[in-house]
């Protein structure tokens, strides 16, 4: 039996595309284990979504995460860079449907 990868969806009230990311998912063998939606975006420090989120990933309750674009992390190349690597030192793999060549 093979194993479908669990993976979060993060989505931003600016990039809102649940649909198409579930479409995604769903297209590419995904099992959906949680959503994550930031109701309004700031800072890094203002997204609690996204501290569940890495909080979570941290327990390891999904493999992946699923986002339209890596700019929904954070505003600057640095903390999007922190965020991923938080994301890496826990396993979590993730993928970006605007910028796949960066999975």
């Amino acid at each position: 039996m093979s194993h479908a990868m669990t993976v979060a969806l993060y989505i931003t009230e600016k990039h809102d595309c649940a649909h198409t990311l579930r479409r995604h998912a769903e297209e590419s063998g995904l099992s959906v284990a949680a959503e994550y939606r930031e109701a309004k975006l700031g800072r890094r420090s203002d997204r609690p979504a996204l501290r569940r989120c890495l909080l979570d990933a941290k327990a390891g309750m999904f493999e992946g995460l699923l986002l339209v674009s890596v700019r929904c992390l954070a505003e600057g190349a640095g903390k999007i860079m922190a965020t991923l690597a938080d994301l890496s030192r826990h396993d979590v793999r993730f993928r970006s449907i605007q910028e796949p060549a960066i999975d």
